[in-house]
């Protein structure tokens, strides 16, 4: 069947001959090769490349800051790389210069990324003491430049903390790796406040080990000043021994008087006086063991006396953090205000939980 004639409209300038009297004009479809650009498309999103960012760190005036120490994160997407796909994330760190700035060379992406991907944000953080702990975000294909704003923090906070150890037979199984989790909490409580944007200005820390003392007696260190003093305190800690203990029942109360006895910091205009006591039995009434050459002086006459002393603390400073069982002799001092109780086996204090437990009461109460 013969297709029905088109018109076609052509346009275009013939030179013609005297020598020639005949011409033959064929028209022919325009050739069209643009799928061969489907067929390159997917090679062109193979292709990695890499950017350059900027952070730069300045004070509530515009002033620039040196040594801020900054961090950058993303995701590079990519559609191979050891894989269809893959989200392989970015982080790195850097300190700004003496005009404020930190820069980020040659972060890896993709082409694939930025036509399919092109809202994926980086995440920038500037740190400095005493200034606030700053982040902010953008468009990573688009940005070149992220700018953080760090304000002096004017809050001076200053932590007391005591650890009173039970040293008796009971705790044979975990006191060493107790001793070793004491050494981890200055460095453990810096990161934690520093994160959360509440640096500490000052931190002294102090161990009470005690036992029975029907064969011990209490035995306590100075308040170091940390970090300053940290080898003094592992050295004290490290000499730290187990004790027999006598009954099951422990002088721990005894214990706790001489930590409320400590000479709290008074200095800064937030403080915090925490005493973490760690013990896995219960405890012996005030004055039981009082007739031993081993009982200590000045130490609280009944439990009375006792709450009058953690009654005299600041209630906005004091926190008591205690790792004991469920047991009766501890009811009393478990219903103290600013009182914490870890109620679980004593293997969690030397576990993650249990390290992260007085952390976090610590920093969250600032």
């Amino acid at each position: 069947m013969a297709s029905k004639p088109r018109q076609v409209k052509f346009e275009e300038k013939i030179t013609f001959s005297s020598d020639c009297d005949l011409y033959e004009v064929r028209l022919r479809p325009r050739s069209r090769r643009w799928w061969l650009l489907l067929l390159l498309l997917p090679l062109l999103l193979l292709i990695r490349c890499e950017r350059d960012i900027t952070v730069v760190c300045v004070d509530e005036h515009g002033d620039p800051l040196e040594g801020v120490n900054t961090t950058l994160a993303y995701d590079a997407r990519y559609l191979w790389r050891d894989g269809f796909l893959p989200v392989l994330p970015q982080y790195g760190e850097a300190r700004t210069d003496s005009v404020g700035r930190a820069l980020y060379k040659s972060l890896p992406c993709s082409v694939f990324s930025y036509i399919f991907a092109p809202l994926t944000e980086v995440a920038a953080t500037g740190e400095l003491y005493p200034y606030s702990t700053e982040s902010a975000s953008a468009l990573f294909h688009f940005t070149r430049e992220i700018t953080l704003t760090l304000r002096a923090d004017t809050t001076a906070r200053d932590v007391d903390i005591v650890m009173v150890i039970d040293n008796t037979g009971s705790m044979d199984v975990v006191h060493e790796a107790v001793k070793r989790r004491a050494l981890t909490v200055y460095d453990a409580l810096m990161d934690r406040c520093r994160a959360i944007g509440k640096p500490l200005r000052k931190v002294r820390m102090k161990v009470i080990s005690y036992g029975d003392f029907v064969d011990s007696r209490i035995v306590e260190s100075e308040l170091y000043d940390l970090p300053a003093r940290r080898r003094e305190m592992a050295a004290f800690i490290d000499g730290l021994t187990l004790t027999h203990g006598g009954d099951d029942p422990e002088n721990s109360l005894e214990a706790l008087s001489v930590a409320l006895d400590t000479p709290w910091t008074t200095s800064g205009n937030v403080q915090r006086h925490v005493v973490v006591l760690i013990t896995d039995s219960e405890t012996h009434p005030l004055g039981l063991r009082a007739a031993e050459a081993n009982y200590p002086a000045g130490v609280a006459g009944d439990i009375g006396a006792l709450r009058a002393r953690w009654d005299a603390l600041s209630p906005s400073s004091r926190r008591l953090l205690l790792f004991a069982p469920a047991h009766e002799s501890w009811s009393e001092v478990a219903a103290w205000p600013q009182t914490e109780v870890i109620d679980s086996p004593i293997d969690n204090v030397i576990a993650t939980d249990g390290l992260d437990a007085v952390i976090n009461i610590i920093s969250g109460s600032l």
